[in-house]
């Protein structure tokens, strides 16, 4: 595929056919990191992106028999049920 470095913006980019973005398992929207290679650019997928998935999106992957009852997001599972949020510091004695 040919294709021509053009001006967007402050910046300049690249127009990637959808076949070319398919066939290296890319997709609109992927992070994908550049590098410069024997004087040329190499972009590829990223396979792990720290901080790319919410936690929602987290506890979604977790299997459901293995899941806390009764707790949703954002409640702090009402304060971890009746008896309240306890902890302990790690320097007690008791």
């Amino acid at each position: 595929m040919v294709t021509r470095v053009q001006n967007w913006g402050d910046a300049q980019g690249l127009r990637l056919g959808k076949e070319l973005l398919s066939d290296a398992h890319i997709h609109v929207g992927a992070a994908v990191g550049v590098a410069v290679q024997n004087r040329g650019i190499v972009v590829a997928p990223v396979r792990r992106v720290r901080g790319a998935l919410d936690l929602e999106q987290l506890v979604a992957a977790i299997p459901k028999e293995l899941r806390a009852r009764g707790c949703r997001l954002g409640s702090a599972c009402r304060q971890l049920g009746a008896g309240g949020l306890r902890t302990r510091h790690w320097a007690d004695s008791s």
